[in-house]
């Protein structure tokens, strides 16, 4: 005689499985739990791009309005006084226009699916060539500060989230196909 036993599966919902001796029923009740990891896989490579491009502008877009509301603050932080008023312009001007560029395009490549790829391949460049540059100055010539080594971390973790969106967006897109 079976026997009822209630367990939950991955996906959080609760499942009656019916313990009996055939095989072929075991297997049938595998097969389901396989389907249900399999559409959290889909889930992920649908919204993962669209989510690591949002998050990326919005990061972008917070430190652009940090850097006009009080910009003094965060290049000496960064330790990155210029001496004349002018560099501190030039600083801003830097800074902010290609933090709010980086966000802005993000955010238009959220918006408009055709510049999803673009906007992915973007941000994997942006990062991965800050992360290069501060890698420079911090182990070759040998400057370093704590925001530095923090600023490092997220742009090789940026990176790497840019990689993952890049093989979802691939992914994503051949199974259309």
């Amino acid at each position: 005689m079976p026997r009822k036993a209630l367990s939950k599966n991955c996906s959080g919902n609760v499942a009656i499985f019916v313990q009996t001796r055939e095989p072929a029923l075991w297997a049938q009740k595998f097969d389901d739990i396989g389907t249900e990891g399999e559409s959290f896989m889909n889930r992920f490579i649908d919204y993962f791009p669209s989510a690591y491009l949002t998050v990326n502008s919005i990061i972008y877009g917070v430190f652009a309005f940090l850097f006009v509301v009080d910009a003094n603050t965060l290049f000496s932080d960064l330790k990155v006084l210029p001496r004349e008023q002018v560099g501190l312009t030039e600083l801003r001007a830097m800074y902010v226009g290609l933090m709010a560029a980086i966000g802005l395009f993000s955010i238009l490549a959220v918006l408009f699916r055709q510049l999803q790829l673009a906007g992915i391949i973007f941000g994997f460049i942006s990062s991965s060539t800050l992360a290069a540059a501060r890698s420079y100055g911090m182990f070759i010539a040998g400057f370093s500060s704590e925001l530095m080594q923090d600023l490092l971390i997220a742009e090789i973790s940026s990176a790497f989230l840019a990689l993952i969106a890049l093989y979802c967006s691939i992914k994503g897109s051949n199974s259309i196909e």
